[in-house]
This record gives structure tokens, sequence and C-alpha cells, in this order.
């Protein structure tokens, strides 16, 4: 009795019933931390192997699950699953073929794509089974969907006598201290660079470029210059083919381009392309300073209009034609944004749709001279409408300075002699009928008021018709699929360069985003780079709006 007295007494090990249940308590809850670890992993692992599939199921390019004439929603919903487990076996963490549910939306576009699905299946616990629990389900959903987007881009490159300034632009990157790049160089190299990069992914959509030079004018090329029904020079029975720059009424003299309802920068279009008045050839000569004779500029001539290397391209449906171009680009002379603002927007204008079909009809080989300009038929019908919304336009401005002076011949009738060293002399009329053809004439320094010549703008009224030609091609928009990247590099901060920028702000379809003011220290490539993030977010973006 005494000894059971004393056990009931005693007090060793009364804490190990507790500490055996607190030792099983946490073996239970270490082990139910492993099944929730394990759940997620393999709700993890399900997740990205249905995105993937539901990704592969609503590429427009794959071909094993696609809309076909005839092919029920069903047919095509079950494809589209078979598609999605073929991605279930590179799961790496559970073997299980879970149950995969797929519904493709309704309303979908031809050029839409679109994929919901869901998967699911029961994991086997180790030891949620203790507290009853032998399974947890493992659930995924995934939503994708795509649009091909069709991508068309003017590209207005000053090419005036200041780019070829130096810029601070490294020639060798891995050199920073060595010989930069004149400013030309450095346009060129972001140009083709940004255009190399927008050609590599034609999966979601085609690309037209179209590349704008400009200097005091912007030349089309023979094919455009007939299309749009160009008119000889003055007195003159041919159309000269030194240049094709079209005479566009600036009313620039006498301050006039400040009135908003200029017949050809208060529209898009180009006369001739709707069938109403043709424009005039503009004259075509070299620039010379007094007493001079023939000026050289860093081995080039200053041309009037542009040189062969400058014309415009219109609508390359590769980079390796829009390189070439860019890369032989040459500095010439003053500078006329407005007027490759005016080509740029009427390239991108419902209105050249005519060119467009001129340029498919006359795909006849390399054996044609007209090859160089030449469309393949899908492109047929473009530039799209402003309000489609399988496409969206850029107009994309870089300018180094502000608009100047602009100088014309004073009397279009008269002929002077290309011959260096007779400048003044004169043909009688006669003759010239004879020859048939316009002039490689000679004129004073634009900066000089001459006998031979006459301004027809000058920096404010080039001012003017740059903004004016700007909201034209807004106004056309009319809010729809177009946007306007404006870029000013090394601008000084005078009176001058703050005019360019505000020019350039006004052209923007949004200053603070569309806007680019690269300095005389930065590399305009920075530009075209965020241009390019843009674009290519748009075209991988998912707009639910547009249906």
């Amino acid at each position: 009795m005494d000894k059971l007295k004393q056990t009931l007494r005693d007090e060793d090990g009364a804490i190990m019933p507790m500490i055996v249940l607190l030792f099983l308590t946490m073996v239970v809850m270490t082990g139910m931390g492993v099944d929730f670890m394990r759940h997620e992993a393999a709700r993890a692992d399900l997740q990205n192997a249905l995105d993937r599939g539901v990704l592969a199921a609503t590429s427009l390019s794959q071909t094993l699950a696609q809309r076909e004439e005839g092919k029920s929603q069903e047919q095509l919903e079950q494809e589209k699953k078979e598609l999605i487990l073929s991605y279930m076996k590179a799961r790496t963490f559970d073997r299980a073929v879970p149950a995969v549910n797929v519904r493709i939306p309704d309303g979908l576009a031809d050029y839409e794509s679109a994929v919901e699905a869901s998967a699911s299946y029961d994991l086997d616990t180790f030891f949620l089974k203790i507290a009853g629990f032998g399974e947890m389900k493992i659930p995924a959903a995934s939503y994708a969907e795509q649009r091909r987007l069709d991508i068309e881009i003017a590209l207005v490159l000053d090419v005036s006598g200041s780019m070829l300034s130096s810029s601070n632009v490294p020639v060798d990157p891995n050199n920073p201290r060595g010989a930069k790049k004149i400013r030309m160089q450095a346009m060129q190299d972001a140009v083709t660079g940004f255009t190399t990069d927008l050609f590599e992914d034609q999966e979601l959509g085609q690309t037209l470029v179209s590349v704008v030079p400009y200097t005091s004018n912007s030349s089309a090329n023979a094919f455009m210059a007939e299309h749009f029904n160009l008119q000889p020079v003055k007195d003159f029975l041919f159309v000269h083919d030194y240049s094709y720059c079209f005479q566009f009424n600036t009313e620039g003299t006498g301050g006039n381009s400040t009135v908003r309802n200029n017949p050809d920068f208060s529209r898009v279009e180009i006369r001739g392309s709707l069938g109403d008045v043709s424009h005039r050839q503009q004259q075509h000569f070299p620039e010379v300073t007094r007493g001079q004779g023939q000026y050289y500029f860093n081995n080039e001539h200053r041309y009037g209009c542009p040189v062969a290397e400058n014309r415009i391209m219109p609508y390359a449906t590769n980079a390796s034609d829009v390189v070439s171009m860019v890369n032989g680009m040459k500095a010439e002379n003053y500078t006329a944004t407005y007027s490759g603002v005016k080509w740029a927007a009427a390239l991108l204008d419902t209105s050249s749709r005519g060119l467009v079909t001129d340029m498919i009809d006359h795909s006849h080989g390399p054996t044609d001279p007209r090859a160089s300009v030449a469309l393949p038929s899908e492109y047929d019908g473009w530039p799209h409408d402003y309000t489609d919304n399988t496409a969206h336009k850029y107009l994309i401005i870089m300018t180094d300075g502000r608009n100047t002076q602009q100088r014309r011949i004073i009397n279009d009738s008269d002929y002077y002699s290309p011959t260096p060293g007779y400048s003044d002399w004169r043909l009688r009329r006669e003759q010239r009928e004879r020859l048939e053809r316009w002039n490689n004439a000679w004129f004073g320094d634009n900066n000089d008021g001459l006998k031979d010549s006459e301004a027809v703008v000058n920096n404010v009224e080039g001012d003017n018709l740059t903004e004016m030609i700007c909201d034209a091609a807004k106004e056309s928009a009319g809010g729809g699929n177009l946007t306007i990247f404006t870029i000013t590099y090394a601008l000084s901060n005078d009176t001058a360069g703050n005019a360019a920028r505000d020019v350039m702000r006004h052209c923007a379809t949004d200053a603070s985003t569309d806007f680019f003011d690269i300095g005389a220290g930065d590399d305009p490539k920075d530009a075209f780079d965020a241009i390019q993030t843009r674009l290519t977010l748009l075209k991988l973006s998912l707009n639910d709006d547009d249906r």
C-alpha cells in the first residue's frame, strides 16, 4: 500500500504524454507542410504546361488546330485540346494525365485567335491521410488570345548639311574615347538597327516601310512621278529626269502660310492621286555661291531637289532594301521638314492605294526597270483604313534643325545653261523646246538675294507648314490607328533649336510620350529603341476592346 501511494505521489515522467502528443502533432504538421509544398509544386508545374499549351493552341502561325471552312466549333476545340494535352507530357513533377476542358470564345474575327482552358487532377497525399485527406485537387486555368497586326511605317529622315556635323557617338562602342560618328552615320545606324528588328518577326502581321529623306525638298522616284501625273516645268513638254520634286503650294511669300486652308498642306493626299489638278515639276539645280562657280560640299553637289540616292523609297517589304537605301543616303543642304512629312503622310493614307495597286500591277520581274518598286499581291488594299484594327500606322519624323529659307529661280520660263562659267547665258525658247528637257540650272546662294532667285518660304513659314501637315495627318486619322513619333537630335538651346522642338512637340501624337529630344551627347538609337519597344508591345498586345 505504501509503495502504491508513493507511486501515485511520484511526479517523474509526468510530462512524457504531453511530449508524445506534441511530437505526433509536429510530425503531422510537418507532413502536412510537405503535402502542401507538393501541391504548390504540382500546381505550378501544371499551370506552366497549360500556359504553354494554350499559347501554342492560340498561335496564328501553328497549323495543327486552326479554323477552316466546314470545321465545326466542337472539332476545333477538340483539336486544340489535343494540342494542349501534348504539352502536358512535358511536365516534370507528376505524370498523371489531367482532365482538360477547352473553350473557344464566340465572335472572333478572322484575324483573331483565342483559347480558354482549364485542367485538373488529384494528387495523392503522404501525411494528410492521417487527417482523412487522401487526395488533393490540383487546378489550373489559362487564357490567351492573339491578333494579326499589320504595320505601316513612314520614316522622315533629315539629310541636310548639318547632318555632316560630328556627334558624340563613338565609331567603336568598345572605345568610347575614340573617333566619333557624324550625325548622318549615327542616324543611319539607328534606323537600320530599328528596321532590321522590325522585320525579324512577321508572324503577327506584315510590314511595309517607306523612307522619305528630306533636305530643301523631297524627291519622288520616276514611278511615283508617273503615277501622280507630275507635269513638266512651265513651257516644257516633258518631265526632266534629273530629279522628281513636286512644286507644292507653300503659300510662303508674304507669310500666307499661316492661313490653314493651304491646298497641299491642309490635306495629306497628293494632288493627282484623286484626279484633280496635278503638280508641276520643280526646277533642278546644284547650288553655287557667289563667284565660285560649281560648289562642292564634302565632295557632294548641293541640289535644290535631292540627288538620286535620296529619292523616296515607297513601301519596302524587307529590311535589306531599307538598310541599303538608308546607308546610301547623302547629306545635302537646307531643311524643309514639311516636304518630307507631306510625302510620308500621303504614303500612309488610303488615298495612295492606287500607287500600291500600280506597284503590284507592274511587278514584271527583274528585267523590268520598274521591278525595284514592285509589290507582291498580298499587299493589295494597303494602306489600311485608319479604323482597321488589323493594322497600325506610324509616322516617325527625325530632324537636327529648324526649317530654313527656300529659294527658287524667279522665272520658270528661263533656261539656264548647265555649262560651268556660263550661268547667265539663257537659251532662246526655240532651242529650249527643241532640247525637250529641263536644266541643271545655276542660281545664287540660298541666303543671298541674287537677281536670279527669290525666297518662297522662310523658316517661320516652314514651321507653320510642318504643323499644318501634321494636323492634316491627325485629322485624316480621325483618332484611328495612327501614331506620330518625333525625334529632335542635337538641337541647340537657342531660338532656332527651341522653335524646332516646339514644332516636333506639336506634331507628336502625345508630346509626353511620343516626342524624343536627343541631346548632342546622346545616341539617336535610344529614341528608335524606345519606339521599337512600343511597337513590339502593341504587336503582342491583347486588346479586348477591339471585339
